[in-house]
């Protein structure tokens, strides 16, 4: 079997959407794999399932790594109903080709809160060229199903000067909205309507996107990771 062919293809999606496995000690897994349980955990949901536990945190870290396993997504698989040929490090791909259940306005959202908590771990984004994207957040937790309520357009300025906003944004909610799409990710893989992106190749996927985690040592230190 070559490395381009339709089953090397199917095999790499799969290690990418679902590998996180024990072999002889040494822990495989994908970079997927590990983001989500990482997110999963930070926000108090169940590592394997995502399932929300009783006492579910509205985490920030744990809201920029569901956010930035979105980035990822769009420069590694997209559905084979898609038309793009290009990889994306654009969260809002993802959350375009798979079940969000979000419009442009929301996505636009969601890409500006990752900037604001990705680039400075704060709670603003400026960008007076596209004023979508421009947002002075506040974040809030559980409560109504809702993701975002907004109060107007903010005009980029502080103190004082500043007008429009907050937008509210309640990150219990961002994690089902990611949630969701991660479920549509693993349901379309098993089912075969996936494909790699672009110039994106099977023999890629496991040098890029996963990597191992070795033995600890005998004195309890944690053994390194290996791409």
């Amino acid at each position: 079997m070559t490395s381009n062919t339709p089953d090397a293809e199917t095999d790499a999606i799969a290690r990418y959407v679902h590998e996180f496995r024990q072999a002889d000690g040494v822990l495989h897994t994908s970079t997927f794999r590990a983001a989500l349980r990482d997110a999963r955990r930070l926000a108090g949901r169940c590592v394997d399932t995502g399932t929300a536990a009783a006492n579910i945190t509205a985490s920030w870290p744990g809201a920029l790594v569901y956010l930035i396993l979105m980035d990822q997504v769009g420069k590694v698989i997209q559905p084979v109903s898609s038309a793009r040929t290009t990889t994306s490090n654009d969260l809002r791909t993802a959350l375009e080709e798979f079940d969000s259940g979000l419009d442009s306005t929301d996505r636009d959202m969601l890409y500006a809160l990752r900037c604001a908590l990705g680039h400075e771990f704060a709670m603003a984004n400026e960008n007076a060229r596209y004023p979508s994207l421009q947002h002075r957040f506040q974040l809030t937790e559980a409560g109504e199903r809702k993701l975002v309520v907004y109060n107007g357009q903010w005009n980029g300025k502080y103190a004082s000067q500043s007008v429009g906003g907050p937008t509210e944004v309640n990150l219990t909610e961002l994690t089902e909205v990611v949630e969701s799409v991660v479920c549509d990710i693993e349901t379309q893989c098993d089912a075969g309507a996936l494909r790699l992106v672009g110039d994106v190749t099977p023999e890629m996927v496991p040098f890029r996107w996963c990597f191992r985690v070795l033995p600890g040592t005998a004195d309890g230190k944690p053994g390194p990771l290996i791409g």
